[in-house]
């Protein structure tokens, strides 16, 4: 199935990536947000998604963040420079770390 990916936990299952908003890391475990406030939680290091995930599709917006580039439906500017994302999805604001906004504002086309 083109765009998906599988698990490589013990349970295998196919997963649409467009379906993916956001993963945060929560330490060894990290949580999925999908499109539409859906979620789940994954026994799953965020290093372990950033091998598996395409680099082109999705961000890493900060040590415990990474979102899917289709997933963000705004993007501000803060008055210290650092570059804030909205994400189709329950989760708050992302502010992307400063030596990385000025990357993910042109990936965006900012």
């Amino acid at each position: 199935m083109p765009g998906s990916i599988k698990s490589l936990s013990l349970h295998y299952f196919l997963l649409p990536m467009n379906s993916i908003a956001a993963i945060i890391a929560e330490g060894n475990y990290t949580r999925v947000y999908f499109r539409g406030g859906e979620r789940a939680e994954v026994l799953r290091p965020l290093s372990s998604w950033r091998k598996l995930l395409p680099e082109r599709k999705f961000l890493q917006v900060h040590l415990k963040c990474l979102a899917n580039r289709s997933a963000v439906t705004s993007a501000t500017r803060a008055r210290d420079g650092r570059l804030n994302l909205q994400l189709d999805c329950e989760i708050e604001e992302q502010v992307v770390i400063r030596r990385r906004s000025k990357e993910i504002a042109d990936l965006l086309n900012l």
